[in-house]
């Protein structure tokens, strides 16, 4: 199943933007692309997961092949021309995580007793 999120982008009015909230399984795959920017290319993209640069990430759409439960973030874009730039609101990725897939920390407590020799 492909899951898409649509971001719209003006370079004339700083912030004008969707953004949106969407709720995905692991391993599907996801797009993450801006619907409309308007101003003068050509334009520079930089994608930002929870405001951190994802180095790479620098085309008009952020493609996430297989969801995994880290994915599970917000994602927004930067997008930049000779005017200056301009950041998108963020768009909302939820990752159903299975019951089976969670990662349960495990404490054990080992109790031991020794009996001295006798003299």
């Amino acid at each position: 199943m492909k899951t898409a999120i649509s971001l719209i982008l003006s370079l004339l009015i700083p912030v004008l933007a969707l953004s949106s909230e969407t709720t995905v399984n692991i391993g599907e795959r996801v797009e993450i692309y801006i619907v409309s920017v308007d101003g003068t290319a050509p334009f520079t993209y930089q994608w930002l997961k929870n405001g951190g640069i994802i180095p790479g990430a620098t085309a008009a759409s952020y493609i996430i092949e297989s969801v995994v439960a880290s994915s599970d973030a917000g994602y927004s874009v930067v997008v930049t021309n000779s005017a200056g730039s301009t950041r998108s609101d963020t768009a909302r990725l939820n990752v159903n995580v299975p019951a089976g897939n969670a990662v349960l920390g495990v404490k054990r407590t080992v109790t031991t007793s020794a009996t001295p020799p006798a003299p």
